[in-house]
């Protein structure tokens, strides 16, 4: 890892380019480093930025492998991001170690008759890629979710890789943004999708409900996984063990669906 007196050396814009790969390597394989350094490159990222105002961190981010931690260094990587004019491409996103859990299923081929008068939401938390936030919108639309929550660090819906993925999808549902803190009783109950929770094939979905879907790297916060009332993953086989967040969201809204035709 490269040192924070060489990292001085460095002109400004190429140091804030190479600061933000150290922060985005952090963040893929939550591996920080201690936290002298830590702090040490924060002051320096704060130096480097022309008008200071980069984020600061709260107390609370003493633990260097904290979660609050790594949420912070997310965000902060993306602040620097945006001001580089760095797009987020969707090679830069890493899915976390999971979104399934083991096991092997056969796939229900059933046709099933389009239709359903569930009401079911989708929230999407800290998902950064505007592709992958088209792409559950997309899923959320054909599967009959009735309105779509997303937290003020989602991409904005007019982004054009998000709009081309959902493909006018976006137009034809209620979509809102606001933090998780303030999501309406009658979207409740929450059921997050995340490793380590029911598989989705065997989980008795209710009625009506909304489905929790985490960042593309760190899934999940700990105040949503807290909030849920239940944890679902989708079952999974074979060499690779994670899925892309937009693909397990698609899973778990069309067993969802299914559960509920059949009950019918």
């Amino acid at each position: 890892m490269i040192t924070l007196r060489k990292l001085r050396r460095i002109p400004p814009e190429t140091r804030l380019r190479k600061m933000v790969r150290l922060l985005d390597g952090f963040v893929h394989y939550r591996s920080l480093p201690d936290i002298r350094y830590l702090d040490g490159l924060i002051d320096l990222i704060r130096e480097t930025v022309p008008d200071g105002s980069v984020a600061t961190p709260s107390p609370d981010l003493a633990g260097a492998d904290s979660e609050p931690t790594l949420r912070f260094i997310d965000n902060l990587r993306y602040e620097l991001r945006s001001r580089l004019g760095i797009p987020v491409g969707d090679w830069d996103l890493l899915p976390p170690a999971g979104y399934g859990v083991a096991g092997s299923g056969k796939p229900d081929t059933t046709d099933l008759a389009r239709g359903s008068s569930r009401t079911v939401s989708v929230y999407m938390e800290s998902i950064r890629s505007p592709f992958n936030a088209g792409s559950i919108i997309r899923s959320a639309v054909a599967l009959g979710v009735v309105r779509i929550g997303m937290s003020p660090d989602c991409p904005s819906t007019d982004h054009p890789r998000l709009v081309r993925t959902a493909r006018g999808a976006e137009q034809s549902v209620e979509i809102r943004r606001f933090p998780l803190s303030l999501i309406p009783d009658d979207w409740l109950p929450l059921l997050a999708l995340e490793v380590g929770g029911r598989a989705v094939d065997s989980f008795p979905f209710p009625d009506s409900g909304t489905l929790l879907v985490g960042s593309e790297e760190l899934g999940l916060s700990s105040e949503a996984l807290e909030a849920a009332e239940e944890r679902i993953s989708v079952r999974m086989t074979g060499v690779k063990g994670s899925l892309n967040v937009g693909v397990a969201c698609g899973i778990a809204l069309h067993t969802w669906y299914v559960q509920a035709r059949m009950s019918q």
